[in-house]
């Protein structure tokens, strides 16, 4: 959560994976899920960057994104907004972005190379709050 503004980051993810064992599977959610928590700052800043253009901005944008490691060094690919009910070009623009920079520590007994993740966040403003600019 930010100061100003609240963000709420739906923390599912939805059919990430495909091909490996349950166990794995579940590693690789969850330091998937960690990488994404720990970039709310970067997340946040978007929203707020949206939100100077419409104040009422809210609801949900689903993004998703290649991990690859086919190179042996780690690439962030193909980012794209699946869905969304939120039509803001910046807001959009400013994730796509802040993922594509985004570095990812996955399991090492994880033994797929590319990895397709599809990644819902909830965006809410606190109409009590006020951006400070």
């Amino acid at each position: 959560m930010i100061k100003f503004v609240k963000v709420i980051l739906v923390l599912e993810l939805i059919g990430v994976l495909a091909g490996c064992a349950f166990v794995e599977k579940k590693e690789t959610e969850l330091s998937i899920q960690k990488t994404v928590t720990s970039q709310n700052d970067k997340l946040s800043y978007c929203y707020k960057k949206a939100l100077e253009e419409n104040n009422n901005l809210e609801g949900e944008m689903s993004l998703s994104w290649d991990i690859s490691y086919l190179t042996g060094q780690e690439q962030i690919s193909n980012v794209a907004v699946e869905k969304s009910d939120i039509s803001s070009e910046t807001l959009a623009n400013c994730m796509k972005q802040a993922i594509a920079t985004m570095r990812f520590q996955l399991p090492t007994r994880d033994t797929q190379k590319i990895h397709r993740v599809s990644y819902p966040f909830v965006f809410k403003n606190d109409k009590d709050l006020k951006l400070k600019r």
